[in-house]
């Protein structure tokens, strides 16, 4: 139920919004930590409006049809419940592992292709965080007190991204000590 919180957070944080105004937002905030599409979002604005933690208003002077959403205090006494309840372990899903796993039975290149290009995406990924960084940096002023939370996330972000690289690393040395042949 993760999505709907996140929801509700952004709405309290940046106001009232459209559910394509929240995935403009998700793309340059929590899409790093969670990706969503837009139908997602609006199949979330659906829920939170059933339970009565947004109330939608349409706007009359969009070209389109365009509704606004705000949280109610129900959906901030919500999202406080949410926040303060353990954090849930992620269970793990990762077919690049499978791959390595496997690793025998994939022709020696591909798979140091395969690093090879994972590792490639961790590298742009972490200097993507660099830049992130000062644009929330940016933002100290607007928002004083999420700003520090905001580079905490971004700090694991950075770390996760760096220990992938590390990994990849690691991975490519023992493919070529072991000069496995085709």
């Amino acid at each position: 139920m993760s999505l709907p919180h996140i929801i509700l957070g952004l709405l309290t944080v940046a106001g009232p919004k459209s559910g394509y105004d929240l995935k403009q937002i998700i793309n340059h905030s929590t899409r790093h930590f969670w990706y969503c599409d837009l139908s997602q979002i609006y199949r979330a604005l659906d829920t939170l409006k059933e339970n009565q933690w947004v109330s939608g208003t349409e706007d009359e002077e969009a070209s389109r049809h365009r509704i606004t959403y705000t949280c109610t205090p129900a959906g901030e006494a919500e999202l406080r419940r949410w926040l303060v309840e353990a954090f849930e372990v992620t269970k793990v899903r990762a077919p690049e592992l499978a791959r390595v796993f496997f690793g025998k039975y994939i022709p020696h290149e591909r798979l140091k292709e395969q690093v090879i290009n994972y590792r490639t995406h961790y590298a742009g990924l972490l200097e993507n965080y660099s830049r992130i960084k000062s644009v929330i940096e940016s933002e100290r002023s607007e928002h004083p007190d999420d700003v520090d939370y905001w580079l905490l996330t971004l700090d694991l972000g950075k770390r996760c991204a760096q220990a992938y690289l590390d990994w990849c690393n690691h991975v490519l040395g023992k493919l070529e000590s072991t000069g496995k042949k085709e």
